[in-house]
C-alpha cells in the first residue's frame, strides 16, 4: 500500500493491476449470480492531466510536466469509456481489459482468480462492507 515510501508511477501501476483484478472478480460474481452485466477495465494511457503532480517533487515532477504534455486530451479516453458502456460489440469478446477501443491482453498475474478474490475481500474489509449481499456468489 506504499505506506513507507510513496511513488506516483508505482502507485499508478498498482491501480491498473487492481482495476483488472477487481473487474475480473466482479465479472465472475456477476456470472455466478446469473447476471448479464459485464464490467470492463479501461487503460486510458498517458492523459494530459495534473494527476502526476500529486505527491511528487523534484525530478519526478519535472519528468511528469514534460511527459504529460505528450499525453492525449481527457476527451479521448472518455470516448473509449462511452464506447465500452454503450456499444454491444465489446461484450461479445469476453475481454475485460481495453485500450484505444480494442481489447488488450492483461498481465498473467491479473488473471489469477485467487488474487482477484483476495483483492475483492480486502476491498470489502477496508470499506467496511464485509458480507455485502449486492453481488454475491
Amino acid at each position: 500500500m506504499l505506506r513507507k515510501r510513496y511513488n506516483t508511477l508505482l502507485a499508478y501501476k498498482q491501480t491498473k493491476l487492481a482495476n483488472v483484478l477487481f473487474v475480473t472478480e466482479l465479472n465472475r460474481r456477476l456470472r455466478a449470480s446469473g447476471s448479464s452485466i459485464q464490467a470492463f477495465a479501461l487503460d486510458p494511457g498517458l492523459v494530459d492531466t495534473d494527476i502526476g503532480f500529486k505527491g511528487t517533487s523534484g525530478i519526478a515532477r519535472l519528468v511528469w510536466q514534460i511527459r504529460s504534455k505528450s499525453g492525449t486530451r481527457p476527451e479521448v479516453p472518455a470516448h473509449w469509456l462511452a464506447y465500452l458502456a454503450l456499444d454491444p460489440a465489446p461484450r461479445s469478446t469476453g475481454k475485460v481489459y481495453w485500450k484505444d477501443c480494442r481489447p488488450k491482453e492483461p498481465s498473467p498475474y491479473s488473471q489469477k482468480p485467487e488474487i482477484a478474490k483476495r483483492l475483492w475481500e480486502l476491498s470489502e474489509r477496508m470499506c467496511g462492507i464485509v458480507g455485502c449481499k449486492n453481488v454475491q456468489e
